[in-house]
């Protein structure tokens, strides 16, 4: 769209994405909305990630600080254009999906492998428990580990298992098989 800037070819670039991860065949097991940020640099197969709460206050089009999620009300461009100001960088790629479609891409590029800052512990989540450290995601563990919000570390254990998440997905999405 229009909030959209331009990629400078072979240049590292930024790409939001916007998840609700709530499932209806989960009844009860709210994951919310989930927004992270990522910087791609295709030449240096590299990706770097950051978690974004939907609480984080940004400047709309009204001059007023609102949450991030109320952005997401106003349509995908106030998103991407909120999320561009507040970081400071051009936005040149923005995907939103939503449970269904990560569970397809984790099942796409064979699972997911993260390094977990914290034991991911959450019914309301999901049936799945992962250990701190290195795990393989499929797509069950997956949807799991983002929609868990039960940890000791609060927001910023959360944020960083999602950010690890999104990171080592975007790598497994650059590789040449992938």
């Amino acid at each position: 769209g229009e909030a959209l800037a331009a990629q400078a070819e072979g240049k590292p670039y930024y790409l939001l994405c916007a998840a609700n991860l709530d499932a209806a065949q989960d009844a009860g097991k709210q994951g919310g909305e989930a927004y992270v940020l990522v910087r791609i640099d295709e030449a240096n197969k590299t990706a770097a990630a950051v978690a974004v709460p939907s609480n984080l206050q940004v400047k709309l089009s009204d001059g007023a600080n609102h949450p991030l999620s109320d952005a997401a009300l106003s349509g995908d461009a106030a998103l991407v254009s909120a999320m561009a100001d507040f970081a400071g960088v051009s936005i040149s790629h923005f995907a939103r999906t939503d449970a269904q479609g990560i569970a397809n891409l984790v099942d796409a590029v064979g699972g997911v492998s993260v390094d977990l800052v914290e034991d991911v512990d959450d019914p309301a989540a999901g049936d799945v428990y992962l250990e701190k450290g290195t795990q393989a995601l499929d797509a069950k563990g997956a949807l799991t580990l983002l929609r868990a919000s039960n940890y000791s570390g609060g927001e910023e254990s959360q944020s960083a298992n999602r950010a690890a998440f999104f990171c080592a997905l975007a790598k497994r999405l650059v590789e040449p098989s992938g």
